[in-house]
């Protein structure tokens, strides 16, 4: 960000979670967001889909991952207290002013992104010939 400020490099994909506070004071243009639908938090900046690139789409996500082994109650506690939070208004717009999407899922709804993700991905990394080290 901080190269693309400075003019050192002309384009730049950043996560719209770290760069909003950049395009909102105006030191940086966004010119698409690479979702299937435009943030609601930039609702003025176009889907790369929308500016000529159908089918495009890729988007970041976070979660909360334990260590494998954890006993169930633990996971299950610890999710139920998450997903409160995650719930409360304030962490709400707080999350909707840096443009994250806040869901809250339960342990299996992750189990299942992640499996989603993988499928999804796994071409792309075989492709490019990428070894987990």
């Amino acid at each position: 960000m901080t190269d693309l400020i400075g003019g050192q490099i002309p384009i730049l994909f950043d996560v719209l979670t770290g760069a909003a506070g950049t395009i909102r004071s105006g030191a940086v243009r966004a010119l698409g967001v690479t979702t299937k639908s435009r943030s609601l938090s930039f609702p003025e900046v176009p889907t790369l889909a929308e500016s000529g690139l159908p089918d495009y789409e890729t988007y970041t996500w976070n979660a909360v991952f334990g260590p494998a082994g954890m006993p169930r109650a633990v996971v299950d506690y610890l999710s139920q207290e998450l997903r409160q939070v995650v719930a409360e208004p304030e962490v709400q717009e707080r999350l909707k002013e840096l443009s994250a999407n806040p869901i809250g899922s339960t342990p299996e709804e992750l189990a299942a992104q992640v499996k989603s993700e993988i499928s999804r991905w796994e071409p792309v990394i075989n492709g490019a010939g990428l070894k987990q080290q």
